[in-house]
């Protein structure tokens, strides 16, 4: 069922050869929540017991045939604006505001769910930023903020960025680490050398940068790559520790 990632409502007949539609509905809900996927249940069939039958096995809504067009129609919008509106949820929960990029939250559910014995954590902090806002103001700040979170959007090609707080960054990786310390550097220097235009004036900003690697913890990587934050501040700023 890979092809029905892209698919957001199915509407199945339970009538059908080979597999009938709550069997259907119970396969596509083994991967796909309703909030995922909507499903709409249709039959010809006079059994009652259908109706829960469909709702238990997953389905949003069901339909007895023959059913008037604008009916399904109405059905059909009213599961797929459910479904918007539990997106919109979704993403207030679990993304940054400001830089666009998952938060806090999002970081540590998404590390629980997706165990790896071998990762790679990056602890990103912002160097001098309270200058940053007592030059340009906090609306300035949110600007440089946003600019950083655009690039490590787009910064690696296999790791989850994440804002922490404040001007704080966070990184979990479980694959190849060499390349993403290689991702990492280039980062660092991208920033570096990138001159934000702000209200006519120009922002340069630096970051440090603390790497832990192991199979201990997720606790015990992110305490590990904290300290290694701090002592590439104690090294003189815009650097990594690993």
């Amino acid at each position: 069922m890979e092809n029905t990632w892209d698919v957001n409502l199915v509407i199945t007949d339970n009538d059908m050869p080979l597999m009938n539609g709550l069997e259907l509905t119970q396969h596509l809900r083994l991967n796909k929540t309703r909030d995922e996927l909507a499903i709409i249940g249709l039959s010809a069939s006079n059994n009652p017991d259908l109706i829960p039958q469909f709702l238990k096995a997953g389905a949003n809504d069901y339909l007895n045939k023959p059913f008037n067009q604008e009916e399904l129609y109405c059905r059909i919008h009213t599961v797929l604006d459910m479904q918007d509106a539990s997106e919109q949820l979704y993403f207030l929960a679990n993304r940054d505001d400001l830089t666009g990029l998952w938060n806090r939250r999002y970081f540590f559910n998404f590390a629980d769910e997706n165990p790896a014995p071998f990762k790679s954590i990056a602890m990103i902090d912002v160097d001098h930023f309270k200058m940053i806002n007592e030059k340009f103001g906090h609306d300035g700040g949110d600007y440089a903020l946003k600019s950083i979170g655009q690039m490590l959007n787009t910064a690696f090609s296999s790791a989850l960025p994440a804002r922490f707080g404040g001007e704080e960054f966070v990184v979990l990786c479980t694959g190849n680490v060499d390349v993403f310390n290689a991702e990492l550097e280039a980062f660092r220097g991208q920033l570096e050398n990138t001159m934000m235009s702000y209200q006519g004036q120009t922002i340069r900003l630096t970051t440090s940068i603390g790497v832990a690697s192991g199979e201990q913890s997720l606790p015990h990587l992110l305490k590990t790559a904290d300290d290694k934050l701090y002592a590439a501040k104690d090294n003189g700023r815009n650097n990594i520790v690993y």
